[in-house]
């Protein structure tokens, strides 16, 4: 039985997540955000979680008030981003967490989900505003790079993120895909040097930045990163961010293409 009122415990783009009852949360989608991509949202957080990585449990596909959700296992604690904006725990230590979580996904061989060259050429294919040599460019570098058949979340940031009693869970298996897990990094390194999330103080975000680029290092991915940054970036031009971030992500692709 739904709860009557249910509570708003957060709100995104595409869908805001509802306290459903004390043990589920409803992940409830906007008009117009398609069927087809929430039951393969709900496939693959099914499939993350049956691979044994910690993820919330993906229960049901349900209507609510003429809209389309996802019921999931509710996980409770505060996000890293929490965490970290509001220096709770040291920056090194939640730095650290968001890399071994990576590295959990990343030690998960799947098959049947889409491949993560896939995805960027899709999305450098429709990156609004660029010059058609700058988008070769990043489309060649693609075709360079390795494949690979790790899973990769594709979107793992500290947001995603949340600290519950049992350790750290992963959130939100839109972007899952498989191939190489220097990918996914590039793509976390990318949205932790440039996103736009909510207010965050600068020497906070340049801590965690570089504490993770050390945990990268130790674990020799840096120069195995470095071939995605172009095709990375550019693809992340497609997603619909704000001014400043565009203007970010310009700069550095106007390095990495020169």
């Amino acid at each position: 039985m739904p709860p009557d009122s249910p509570t708003v415990l957060a709100r995104g783009k595409h869908a805001e997540v509802l306290a459903w009852g004390e043990q589920q949360v409803l992940k409830l989608f906007k008009p117009g955000h398609g069927r087809g991509a929430i039951a393969e949202e709900f496939r693959q957080a099914q499939l993350a979680h049956g691979l044994g990585i910690p993820t919330a449990r993906a229960e049901a596909i349900i209507e609510h008030q003429g809209r389309v959700g996802i019921v999931f296992e509710r996980l409770r604690g505060p996000t890293l981003f929490h965490l970290a904006a509001t220096r709770a725990a040291p920056i090194e230590q939640l730095a650290t967490l968001l890399f071994e979580i990576g590295s959990v996904i990343h030690r998960c061989a799947v098959a049947g989900v889409p491949a993560t060259e896939a995805r960027l050429a899709a999305r450098i294919a429709r990156a609004p505003g660029l010059p058609e040599t700058t988008r070769r460019a990043a489309l060649e570098a693609l075709n360079r790079v390795p494949g690979g058949k790790t899973l990769c979340h594709g979107d793992l940031h500290p947001a995603n993120v949340i600290v519950t009693e049992r350790g750290p869970c992963v959130l939100d298996w839109v972007d899952a895909a498989h191939g190489p897990a220097a990918a996914d990094a590039a793509r976390t390194l990318l949205l932790l040097e440039l996103g736009r999330p909510a207010q965050i103080e600068p020497a906070i975000r340049s801590a965690f930045v570089g504490a993770y680029r050390e945990r990268l290092a130790a674990g020799g991915q840096s120069e195995r990163i470095a071939p995605w940054a172009l095709p990375v970036a550019v693809a992340r031009l497609a997603e619909g961010v704000d001014a400043a971030e565009r203007a970010a992500l310009l700069e550095r692709i106007g390095r990495l293409v020169g």
